[in-house]
């Protein structure tokens, strides 16, 4: 009976956060703040003093909750730990027990769509904030003493995995508590409900999921604190797409030379003239990379394009400093100036076949490292280290280039 009360209370509320008021980005702190004490009171009800270890989950459309009883005898002294949808907590419950009478309770419950009353608005802070897990209150009904004697952790995972950005543990404080405290950083009383760090602070925190300790229970979630971006600035972006409209008109410039001119007819122009081809072709792509963000498979053709061209660039400057090395050599030993270096097709194979098992390897490994980044262009991610699908290559390319050059 009680349960079904429950339920049904909660769906009146789920059904009230999802009034047009409720949805605007102001939140409404008043509503999500009564919310949350009739949850309390109604878990509450669900939980009798000195119940012989009681475990209870329930799970509606608006709300998941889990209960843990205890009292004393029936433990072996070791944390408790309550699990609700991707959310665990870990309290002592014997200890707590000892301190009431021989019993204690613990509860976590999750509300659905509570994110749109408290929203991350209410964080004070000069970045951009938005929420990355769900809202949860964590309390100990029926348990007057709630002395901890150690931190509370929280296991919260994480919305959206956060590659970037400051994840801060937060809980709700009330009107009632905010007004009773002052403000550190103003020195002026808080008079309204906000979400607050105090008592809470990150113990461990990885793309996937971040654990919270603190010192004493109530309302909490994930805010994740992304720094505003730069504003744009119109002048440095008509700079950038002139210099390189001006190297592409020498790139072509050079293209044209190699394909008509040759100081020497036993000297191949293939390695120098594929060389200005493929930075020609990637600097051209970097004035449109910012223009397919949006459309996701465009965006990861554009950067795994970008990815050869760049790695071919690179290859077509180690057969060019081959050939030279090549010819230095027959100089140094006075012989006849044949045809240098490799045939020709085989300076292709090289040139472009290299970077396209590249491409190819990376692409199989980790599709999903091509596309849209942080700096909203269609480049490689650092997620798994992707980016050394680039770096590696082109290190060992520079490295053996150098060999080369010394030789």
């Amino acid at each position: 009976m009680v349960k079904n009360s429950f339920s049904a209370s909660m769906e009146m509320s789920g059904s009230n956060s999802k009034s047009p008021k409720a949805v605007t980005s102001d939140g409404d702190p008043d509503t999500g703040s009564v919310i949350l004490d009739i949850s309390e009171g109604l878990v509450s009800s669900l939980v009798e003093p000195n119940q012989n270890r009681m475990n209870k989950t329930l799970q509606t459309a608006v709300v998941d909750l889990n209960i843990q009883s205890f009292s004393l005898g029936s433990s072996n002294g070791e944390s408790n730990v309550l699990s609700v949808k991707g959310i665990s907590m870990e309290v002592n419950l014997e200890a707590l027990a000892q301190d009431n009478n021989g019993s204690a309770a613990a509860a976590v419950l999750t509300l659905r769509d509570m994110e749109r009353l408290l929203i991350p608005g209410f964080f004070k802070t000069e970045n951009q904030t938005e929420m990355n897990s769900d809202i949860i209150t964590a309390f100990l009904p029926k348990t007057k003493h709630s002395n901890f004697s150690q931190s509370i952790n929280f296991t919260i995972q994480h919305k959206k995995k956060s590659e970037a950005g400051l994840v801060t543990c937060v809980y709700w404080e009330g009107k009632d508590q905010a007004a009773a405290k002052v403000d550190a950083s103003t020195g002026e009383e808080a008079e309204a409900s906000r979400w607050s760090v105090n008592g809470c602070w990150v113990a461990y925190s990885d793309e996937n999921y971040t654990i919270c300790s603190c010192s004493h229970l109530s309302t909490f979630a994930l805010i994740l604190q992304i720094g505003e971006p730069p504003p744009e600035d119109p002048f440095l972006e008509w700079l950038n797409r002139v210099c390189v409209t001006i190297g592409l008109f020498f790139f072509a410039l050079a293209i044209v030379t190699f394909l008509l001119c040759s100081w020497n007819a036993k000297i191949n122009n293939t390695a120098r003239l594929h060389l200005c081809i493929s930075l020609a072709s990637s600097h051209f792509l970097m004035l449109w990379m910012d223009r397919y963000v949006e459309d996701k498979v465009a965006c990861k053709v554009m950067a795994g394009v970008l990815h050869f061209l760049i790695l071919a660039s690179f290859s077509w400057m180690l057969l060019e400093a081959l050939q030279l090395f090549l010819l230095v050599r027959r100089l140094s030993k006075v012989q006849v100036i044949q045809r240098d270096g490799l045939p020709t097709p085989v300076l292709y194979l090289i040139g472009y076949g290299a970077p396209f098992v590249i491409l190819g390897v990376s692409a199989a490994v980790f599709s999903d490292g091509y596309g849209a980044t942080d700096s909203q262009v269609c480049w490689l991610s650092t997620e798994r280290s992707f980016n050394w699908a680039l770096t590696g290559p082109v290190i060992a390319l520079l490295g053996v280039t150098g060999l080369h050059s010394n030789g």
